[in-house]
């Protein structure tokens, strides 16, 4: 499945970019699958980097600012893939927001 996927990391407060909360949203256009996640990691992303050699995505989708996703991660999603397509994220939204769109179609 030709899947594009989306990646985002948040440091919550109080913590470093050695602990990041990633975000994920991979979409396959041609069957319509969406999958829809975020999890905790640790330093060396091993839970981003198991899931994006699963998925094997064709496109990126990564955030505008280089500020958004820490060098780690950064290196880590063009590393870890073959010739990634990828282009910036426009805009962000929220977890509620994104639920809200894909319950009404």
């Amino acid at each position: 499945m030709p899947f594009a996927h989306a990646v985002f990391e948040h440091c919550p407060e109080g913590t470093t970019a050695d602990a990041p909360i990633v975000g994920i949203c991979a979409v396959d256009v041609a069957s319509g699958q969406l999958l829809l996640g975020s999890f905790p990691d640790d330093e060396v992303r091993l839970r981003l980097r198991t899931h994006l050699t699963a998925l094997r995505p064709v496109e990126l989708v990564l955030p505008r600012s280089s500020g958004s996703l820490s060098g780690t991660t950064g290196r880590l999603v063009r590393a870890a893939l073959r010739s990634p397509q990828v282009n910036e994220l426009v805009g962000t939204w929220d977890a509620e927001s994104v639920i809200k769109v894909c319950v009404r179609g």
